[in-house]
This record gives structure tokens, sequence and C-alpha cells, in this order.
């Protein structure tokens, strides 16, 4: 009697054969270029430590620069002339390696950051804090605008800090061009611990300005009669993995969400991408996910469905931007697709021309600088509104875990653009004042875990291959044979 395994021509096994062995290629760029890496640097991601690999590198020419053992990633250099086409051949073949690839680059979109505002005004402490409308002088107005602190009265804030506060024992990561934490409204919410991944020292000081004014948004001392309002009493945590021009790689964005998993911390804010797909970044993401912390990441500036990461990983919110007041809507450069959770504040330059001008609708928050103030727009700004959202939901739920916080962000979300959830607002616009009105959303079947929807063109490259492959064989011998397979 003949095997099952040959009811099928034996061409069809050969077509099975070249499907299931193609390369997958290296992800290109939305302009179809190379994704730029840094040079003569590359990720290898293991399937289990094994020493051999160490020394197989050693002699190949390559050293060994960092080893990131809670993802199983070695970061390598090449130290010699090699041939890097003929290493990578002989490293594939090893088989404890899964994958090599670039140590691509990641950056902050242009156009996030205005000027700054120097000031220091003080108003007089209001007895009561920011359960009224808080005595931070730019809260209701500032000199370029007039409009203030509006992407905080949009969302409701007044009335939520009626309801809760937040708790310093509830800690948000701020993963970025680090903090500076000598800024007088943020010394009571910085909590020491982070680190500097791009000079290798433990002191994320920020040299850019970027990460602070995230920062603020998130945590800015409210009703101190200074400055700016900030959405939570919490702690901030800084990880450096951006230089002072805004660029980093993977490597240092990857060691910063793994380091601030491994600190504990509850949420981890990621106001920057890349357009390019990493597996080493993916890790790093399932990584601090299943430590229980809840990742927060903006969708990307450039107004296209191309997903941005780490937003679009399934672990990960994806939050894209509105402005206006008191009625906001998508802000148009903000990217959008089925991968998108949900939106919140990130203003808009009208006028495109980079300057704040009366009736525009800029986020300021704190610089990186005594005394100054920086005026921004973009989905870096939309983010941490999110994460201080959730920061507060932690503060009045303790145990939630972060699975319920985002439930819950998702189902008091606004509701804008088409009924339901669509493909620009996600599942609307974050409510404050509802989401900490609402009971924590558990169900009785267990945690699960939240499935994004991404049409085919939105999957990452080795998705799509292995997708094409099934799709072509399914076609030729039926589905019966490919679950048995699998």
């Amino acid at each position: 009697m003949r095997s099952k395994m040959l009811r099928y021509p034996i061409h069809l096994y050969i077509i099975i054969l070249i499907i299931l062995i193609t390369p997958i290629k290296v992800p290109l760029t939305e302009e179809g270029v190379l994704a730029e890496a840094a040079e003569g640097e590359y990720l290898i991601g293991l399937r289990r430590r094994d020493e051999t690999v160490v020394n197989l590198l050693e002699r190949s020419g390559l050293k060994v620069v960092r080893w990131m053992d809670g993802i199983g990633v070695l970061l390598v250099r090449v130290e010699a002339e090699v041939k890097i086409s003929e290493v990578v051949k002989a490293l594939e073949r090893h088989p404890s390696i899964e994958y090599i690839e670039p140590n691509y680059i990641v950056k902050l979109q242009e156009g996030c950051l205005g000027p700054s505002l120097k000031t220091g005004m003080h108003a007089p402490i209001i007895p009561g804090g920011p359960a009224q409308q808080p005595n931070d002088p730019l809260y209701t107005s500032d000199p370029y605008t007039g409009r203030g602190q509006w992407n905080l009265r949009v969302i409701g804030m007044q009335e939520a800090w009626s309801l809760e506060e937040g708790s310093r024992r509830v800690r948000v990561a701020v993963v970025d061009t680090g903090v500076f934490y000598r800024h007088r409204d943020l010394q009571s919410s910085y909590m020491a611990g982070g680190y500097d991944w791009v000079n290798d020292d433990p002191d994320p000081d920020d040299d850019y300005g970027h990460g602070s004014w995230v920062a603020g948004i998130i945590a800015a001392e409210t009703g101190n009669g200074y400055g700016v309002a900030g959405i939570a009493r919490i702690s901030i945590i800084a990880e450096k993995v951006l230089n002072n021009r805004g660029s980093g790689t993977i490597a240092d964005l990857a060691s910063g969400i793994t380091h601030a998993a491994d600190l504990g911390v509850d949420i981890i804010n990621l106001s920057l991408g890349t357009d390019t797909y990493s597996s080493t970044l993916e890790r790093a993401v399932t990584y601090a996910y299943e430590k229980g912390c809840l990742l927060v990441a903006a969708a990307g500036n450039r107004g296209t469905s191309t997903p941005h990461y780490p937003a679009a990983f399934e672990e990960v919110i994806a939050v894209a931007s509105t402005y206006g007041e008191p009625e906001d809507v998508r802000a148009p450069y903000s990217n959008y697709g089925g991968w998108i959770t949900l939106s919140a504040p990130g203003g808009w330059d009208q006028d495109r021309d980079g300057i704040p001008e009366a009736g525009e609708f800029w986020i300021i928050s704190t610089d990186n600088k005594p005394d100054s103030f920086r005026l921004g727009t973009g989905t870096s700004a939309s983010t941490p509104h999110v994460s201080g959202l959730a920061a507060l939901i932690k503060s009045r739920h303790p145990q939630a875990t972060s699975l319920e916080i985002r439930r819950v962000l998702e189902y008091t979300a606004l509701d804008k653009g088409t009924p339901g959830r669509d493909d620009y607002y996600g599942y609307g616009r974050i409510d404050a004042y509802r989401a900490l009105k609402q009971p924590l959303l558990t169900s009785v079947g267990g945690e699960g875990k939240v499935l994004k929807t991404y049409s085919e063109t939105q999957l990452k490259p080795d998705i799509l291959t292995i997708t094409a492959a099934i799709a072509t064989i399914t076609a030729l011998i039926g589905v019966h044979f490919i679950r048995r397979r699998i």
C-alpha cells in the first residue's frame, strides 16, 4: 500500500520544498530602499544560549559588544577585514542561531519639537490642588498660541483629577532621549534606576529635549503654581536610548525596554519608532509584555498606513493623534491602519511652518533646561497622554493587570470617525473621566491575549512570506495536508 504522504504528484512536494526554504528578504523602508543601520553592527538571535556561538563569532572576526541575556540576543561588531556575506552564511548554519539582522537605526520623526519658552512664572497656590482648575500658569494659556494645555482639558482631566491624582508607587518608564530630572516640574516625579544606553552610564540625562517633553505630559507636578500640569502624580524612570540628535539603534531600544521591564515598571512609554520590522525589537516587546508591563507607542507622523514599530506589534497600544477644542479630530499627519488602538491629543502645526501661532494647537510641556518649557506636536505627544491615563487607572486599581487597564482604556474611549473601531482613531480618543469611573473589566475565562487586526499589506515581511507560502500550498493540495504539517 502506498504511503499517504505520496498521495500527491511528486512535483507538488518539490514546489512545497522550494517555498518553505525560500529565504526571507531584508526589510525595506517605505521608499523601497534598504533600511539604515549602524555600520558594521549586527544582532544575532539565539534559540538557546551556546558558548560555541561566541567562539565561532570570534574566529569569524566579530566581537560581542553586548549580551542581552533576557531575550537571547547578541550585539556584535565587525572587528577585522571580513567578507560579511561569507560570515553570515557560516552563522546561519549554526543550529543555535535563529536569525541575523542589521542593527537598524531608530530616529525621532522630524517636526516633533518646536520652540522653547523660558519662564519663571508662578501663580498663587489654590487650596484643593488639581481637583479644581490647576493653578499652573501655562495650563490656561501660553504666549505663543493662547490655548495653554487644551490637550488636558479636551480629555477631561479636571473632572478626572476629582477621582484620582495618582500614586508614586506606580512607575512609568520613558524610553526616549532621557529626562532632565533637575527641572522644577519633574523633580518630584523622577525616580533613579534607569540607564543611559547611548553613553553606557547610569545617568539618563536628556541632551536633546524630547524625553523631558514627553515626561512632563505624563507627570509634571500639578497644582504647584508653576509651569505646566501633568496628567498623573506618579514616578518616572528614564531609559536613554536616543542621542543628542534624536537618533539611536534597535540594540539600545531593546536594551532600554528589557531593562525597564526588569526594574518592574508598570508602563513603558515609547514615543519613537521605525518603519522597519526587527526580530530583536519584537523579542524585547514580548519580554516586557510577559513581565506584565503595559507598552504604549507612537503610531508615527507620516500620514500613512505603513506599520510603525513597536506600535504595530500586537502587544503594544498604538496611539494616533488628534487636535482641536472642544471637539478634536484626527491630525492629518497621523498614521492609520488596522493596527491603531487608541487616539489622543497630539496637536497640529496647521500652516506647517514650525512656529506656534495664535489659535494653533500645540502641546506644551517641560524642556531639558531649567525654567524652560517646550512646544511640539505629533504622535510622540499623544502617546504619553495614554501612558499617563493608564498610570491613573493603575493608581486607582493597584491590582489591575496590564490587560485589564488596556480594556478599560479601549472600552471608555470616546468613539470618533466611523461608528465603532476604525483605522484612524482605533477604539476612539481617550476619555480620562470615563476611564476612572469605569470598574475593571475582567473576563471569567482568564487574561487571554490582545490581538490586532491586520490587512495583508500591513503584516511584517516574514509573516507575509509564510502567509503566501501557506496560501500557495493550500491551493495546490488542500487544507487537510497543511493542518497535518502544522
